[in-house]
Order: C-alpha cells, then sequence, then structure tokens
C-alpha cells in the first residue's frame, strides 16, 4: 500500500502490522515487528522549509537507552532526595529557593553583605582634613567587597575608604579603596595611589581612579600591616 505526500507528491511506502497499526516503513530488512522492539526518537531538526529530520535508535540500542535514562533518574532522585514522580515538583521548589537566595544576596551586598558599615564610619580618623577609615570585613566575595565601599561612599560622601577581606574560595587577600563624592575635587585624594601603597604589605599590588581602586594580594599574614600602617600611608599620599 502506498501513502501520497499532499504537499509534495512523493510517495512513501507504508506497513500493516495487525489490524490496527498502519506505519511508515523504515525499510525492508525487518521480518516482524518484534525485530525492532524499541523504537526511540533521539532528536529532531529542521532541514528546509515545511522538512522535518527526525532521528532514532530502535532494538538494543534504544534499550540501552532507556535503561540508561532510567539510571539517571534514579541517581538525579537520590541527589534530590525524592521518588521519580515528584521530579520535577522538587525541581520547581529549588529553583524557587535560588530566586529567594539571589534576592536576599543582591539585597545583602547592597547594604553592606552584613558588615557594621555604620561602625567603620564612626572609626574614622582624621587624615589630610577628612575622615578616613580601614577596617578587615568578612566578605569572601570581590563582589560584596565593592558593593560595602559604595554603600559607605553613599552614606558619608566626605570620607575616604580602605576595606580588607580575605577571598572565601582562594584565602587571598581582597584590597578595595575609594573616596566619597565630595573628595573628587581635591586632587589630593587618590584611591589607587593608596591600594599601590597597602597592596606589597600582603605580597600584591592594585592601583585604579582616584575615587575607586581595587588590589590584592597572597600574603594573609599582612593584613593586620595594613590596618595599622593604611593611615601613616594616607597621610603620605595626600601630603
Amino acid at each position: 500500500m502506498a501513502l501520497f505526500g499532499e504537499k509534495y507528491g512523493d510517495q512513501v511506502r507504508t506497513i500493516r502490522a495487525g489490524a490496527d497499526s498502519f506505519e511508515l516503513c523504515g525499510g525492508n530488512h525487518a521480518h516482524r515487528t518484534g525485530d525492532i522492539a524499541y523504537f526511540t526518537i533521539t532528536s529532531e531538526s529542521g532541514v528546509a522549509a515545511g522538512v522535518r529530520r527526525v532521528e532514532a535508535v530502535v532494538g538494543e540500542a534504544a534499550e540501552e537507552l532507556i535503561q540508561g535514562e532510567r539510571r539517571l533518574l534514579r541517581e538525579v532522585g537520590q541527589t534530590l532526595k525524592t521518588d521519580q514522580a515528584r521530579l520535577i515538583e522538587r525541581l520547581d521548589s529549588l529553583q524557587g529557593e535560588v530566586r529567594q537566595l539571589k534576592k536576599a544576596l543582591e539585597k545583602a551586598r547592597k547594604s553592606g553583605g552584613g558588615a557594621d558599615l555604620e561602625g567603620i564610619i564612626r572609626g574614622a580618623v582624621d587624615v589630610g582634613g577628612a575622615p578616613f577609615s580601614v577596617a578587615k570585613v568578612e566578605l569572601g566575595e570581590r563582589a560584596a567587597l565593592a558593593a560595602a565601599l559604595d554603600s559607605l561612599r553613599e552614606r558619608a560622601p566626605g570620607n575616604a575608604f580602605l576595606l580588607v577581606a580575605l577571598e572565601e574560595e582562594s584565602g587571598k587577600v581582597m584590597l578595595t579603596a575609594g573616596i566619597g563624592h565630595e573628595l573628587k575635587r581635591d586632587k589630593r585624594f587618590h584611591a589607587g595611589k593608596l591600594i599601590s601603597a597597602v597592596a606589597p604589605l600582603v605580597g600584591g599590588r592594585g592601583g585604579g581612579r582616584p575615587d575607586f581602586a581595587n588590589g590584592g594580594g597572597t600574603d594573609s599574614s599582612g593584613v593586620s600591616a595594613v590596618v595599622e600602617r593604611a593611615a601613616e600611608l594616607w597621610a603620605g599620599i595626600i601630603g
């Protein structure tokens, strides 16, 4: 029996298997449908306008693919501590938790990541006619450190700041410095020069703009020296 495509008029051979199965023929090598056994589509794509390409595996290859997928589902269920029937529900729940954590993290970063920003501002000393604060903070990411500095500069636009922290994953020293917008007109205040001066104390280097600069080093034993000598070095830069 033949079936004709309406759009192209191409003849496609079809096969009847029993009373209820009317199939497109996949070749004449199979004597019975049992020879094919499993038939699993692995991909589908468009190759031209109105033309689709379908790839599939049959027989032992299809059975191995199915068994592999079942093993994977079992492993995913064990990892997520749920049964296979509830995997989608569990994944939806985890995605919701991730979204909430991201929002909380962003909020924490904008507010200083838990650092005592008001305490840092209150601890400022006068250097060159402007309040200067240096502090070691427990922030393990560069982005969180920069966010804390930005928040400090917004709260105290007439101050200068130097923050020191240890990177969570590597343990390396992170340095960031900046000045509030009220000090930008005074060319004496240069955050980049401050970072260049203190970075060698932790076995590193750095620099940047007058209003914002980053640096770092590998010697965490020098962190206390940075905190102790920062005001002195800053005074030397300001002159």
